[in-house]
């Protein structure tokens, strides 16, 4: 018999793929005398974060949960979406041409 091993190396590898992006990570870090955590190198690849960048650091029901923070108004704590040219909401730019 004849078998195509391309088909079967391709779903394999697609397989693969999809289950990598569903994957949780975990890592066992010690917290340090002014409470700074280190992220792995993965984890910060997988969050696409860079040196520099704000992260969202949130409680809930005694977990600790790492998001990348997203832009928000300087004014209002409005969100705002990650490709704005404005440090302030649409809201607020009406808001103060309205005053004058």
């Amino acid at each position: 018999m004849w078998y195509n091993h391309g088909n079967i190396v391709n779903n394999t590898i697609a397989s693969l793929e999809r289950k990598a992006k569903n994957m949780k990570f975990t890592a066992e870090r010690t917290v340090d005398e002014l409470g700074r955590v280190v992220l792995p190198p993965d984890m910060r690849k997988e969050m696409n974060l860079e040196a520099g960048e704000k992260v969202l650091i949130s409680c809930e029901n005694g977990e600790l949960k790492i998001t990348k923070a997203k832009p928000r108004c300087k004014l209002c704590g409005a969100d705002m979406s990650e490709d704005d040219q404005f440090v302030i909401c649409l809201r607020c730019i009406d808001d103060i041409r309205s005053t004058k």
